[in-house]
């Protein structure tokens, strides 16, 4: 995966169903770009773990984070409601991509007392959603949240 020194940042992704392949691919490739990147070593050069292993899963089951640190590594596990890749074209998934693994960048930086990452690279396509899209996509998770609730 990486050109760079040893591996020190990995990624595996991990679905219910089929992960898209517009997403699939620009998550790999910030993870790339971020591993062999001088200024996210040195932001990682902060933590007292060798590598740090990002692990994502998309499910139906509800969203959680974790951060754990042990014999040298770190792991960060999300699981993420698969229902976001929908009506999304390969620039929104990649700019999901993105958001998603800022997130998760974040959340290592919080847990671990780094200091905060640099900016999380973005492909030249990734587009954000417009604020009706992400209006309609808020309001159907509530419908969504809803219904589970019931038996």
């Amino acid at each position: 995966m990486a050109t760079g020194d040893a591996l020190w940042l990995s990624l595996a992704l991990y679905g219910d169903n089929d992960i898209p392949a517009a997403y699939f691919d620009a998550a790999c490739a910030v993870v790339e770009t971020a591993h062999d990147d001088s200024m996210w070593r040195v932001w990682w050069s902060h933590a007292e773990q060798h590598d740090l292993v990002i692990e994502i899963a998309y499910t139906l089951r509800a969203e959680r984070s974790r951060v754990t640190a042990r014999q040298g590594r770190a792991w960060v596990s999300f699981r993420r409601n698969g229902s976001r890749f929908r009506r999304l074209n390969k620039g929104g998934l990649a700019h999901l991509a993105a958001t998603d693994l800022e997130a998760v960048l974040t959340l290592v930086s919080t847990s671990l007392n780094l200091p905060t990452p640099p900016r999380v690279p973005r492909a030249a396509h990734a587009t954000s959603p417009t604020e009706r899209e992400e209006a309609a996509r808020a309001r159907l998770e509530v419908l969504r949240q809803r219904h589970r609730k019931r038996p």
